[in-house]
């Protein structure tokens, strides 16, 4: 599943939309944009892919792994 979050206000307006549904699925992984915004409402176990711009090279980007270990 795909959810983006970037036009969402808060949390509540991300249940109010029934993404609770998408947090744990039974059959797949959800991939979330903008997961800031629900910070409070992620499972301990959610891992973080985060993409960063290298200073001075438009084109480079830093991607960064955290999260679950087994």
């Amino acid at each position: 599943y795909h959810i983006d979050c970037y036009r969402l206000d808060s949390p509540e307006d991300f249940l109010n939309i029934g993404g609770e549904n998408y947090l744990n699925p039974e059959n797949g992984i959800t991939l979330i944009e903008w997961a800031n915004i629900i910070q409070d409402l992620l499972p301990d176990d959610t891992i973080t892919i985060q993409f960063d711009r290298v200073p001075k090279k438009h084109k480079e980007r830093i991607i960064s792994f955290n999260g679950w270990n087994r």
